[in-house]
């Protein structure tokens, strides 16, 4: 028997068995009428066209060497992309990326200044009311009448520093999203700047405000305690004409630890200050039995004038009382003495004059009572 490599009907290539694997022609041819010892017969092998080309006399595909051959030819070269079509496409890809990676950087950058920008414009706006009212408080202290302040050239400084800058209006600050990064960042400095600038002219303004205003007030304690001293001067004027009137003459105490002053009679006995300090005693030398006494005392239980006049309402049968501002009188009558008090009541200190006299001296005892009692003042 014979057998084809290759089969005769569509050269396909068979390395083992007897029918085509891919046509399922016979591979193999009978002997039984062939001559061994005669040259085998020539077998006609059509020419099909397959997917290696077409067939030689042999059944072999045409242009198809044996494998032991191939070797010898080399190895066919192979297609692929070009090396350069590569690094283009590389480098394409790549300028696509940073373009856009630098698209998104640019619009996160100015995102973030424009929220910085309406930030700060924001903190002008917050410090704009309180600039306008420091400021114009400012302006109408310095029109202060120079007869006012006892420093008048503290009224030109003040001119000078509310001169060398106004507030800043947020108004003037504009933080347009159309507007470029370094458009925003601009606006964001120099608000900033104005802000921080606006904040040192302040503060110049409110020292400058602070120092007239303590002129002023040094002024007006001046003034007041001036008016006060010649009204107390009047009336103690007024007091010692109309005890002279009365025929009693006085001359005025002054105690320097509790700072009052009273006027008592010339011709009573002074006696010496008490050993604290806190007053003094006076007594008429003829036989009315005329008693002054003056004290002072800390206000210790923080009494007011109500409170202290109640006291005396409490323990006595008190015939007269009144209250005034800052003081009160009481008088009583007990076993025949007559007894007068007035008390000066503070926070502070509680300053009194007591007059004591026998109802025989009643006439004498009231004048006493009308040329000193009213004289008690605190200094």
């Amino acid at each position: 028997m014979a057998r084809y490599d290759f089969c005769p009907q569509c050269g396909t290539a068979n390395a083992n068995g007897d029918f085509c694997i891919n046509c399922g022609a016979s591979l193999v041819t009978s002997d039984d009428v062939v001559d061994r010892d005669a040259p085998a017969p020539t077998v006609p092998i059509p020419v099909v066209p397959t997917p290696q080309g077409y067939l030689d006399e042999n059944g072999r595909p045409v242009g198809v060497q044996p494998s032991g051959e191939r070797g010898s030819q080399g190895d066919a070269p192979r297609r692929g992309v070009s090396k350069k079509l590569i690094a283009v496409a590389v480098a394409i890809v790549v300028v696509v990326a940073a373009v856009c990676g630098w698209l998104v950087w640019r619009d996160r950058q100015h995102r973030s200044q424009l929220v910085d920008c309406v930030s700060a414009v924001g903190r002008v706006k917050a410090a704009e009311r309180k600039a306008e009212v420091d400021y114009r408080a400012a302006v109408k202290l310095a029109k202060t009448d120079s007869k006012r302040i006892a420093d008048a050239s503290l009224l030109g400084e003040m001119t000078d520093v509310l001169g060398s800058q106004k507030p800043i209006v947020a108004a003037d600050y504009v933080c347009d999203a159309g507007d470029g990064t370094a458009r925003l960042r601009t606006v964001a400095e120099q608000a900033r700047r104005d802000l921080s600038s606006q904040k040192a002219w302040l503060k110049s303004v409110n020292a400058a405000a602070k120092r007239v205003q303590t002129s002023i007030d040094k002024r007006t304690a001046s003034d007041r305690a001036a008016k006060d001293k010649a009204a107390k001067d009047k009336a103690a004027k007024e007091a010692e004409r109309q005890s002279q009137q009365d025929g009693i003459k006085t001359d005025e105490y002054v105690n320097t630890r509790y700072a009052y002053s009273i006027q008592a009679p010339s011709d009573f006995v002074w006696f010496d200050e008490s050993d604290n300090g806190d007053g003094r005693q006076f007594s008429s030398d003829d036989d009315d039995d005329i008693a002054i006494s003056v004290w002072g005392s800390y206000n210790a239980d923080g009494d007011t004038p109500s409170s202290a006049m109640q006291r005396y309402l409490s323990e006595h049968d008190v015939s007269y009382h009144a209250l005034g501002s800052g003081s009160f009188v009481v008088t009583w009558e007990e076993d025949g003495t007559v007894t007068y008090i007035r008390e000066l009541v503070d926070d502070n200190t509680i300053r009194a004059v007591q007059i004591t006299y026998p109802t025989s001296s009643s006439d004498r005892g009231g004048k006493v009572v009308e040329a000193v009692a009213h004289t008690l003042k605190a200094l």
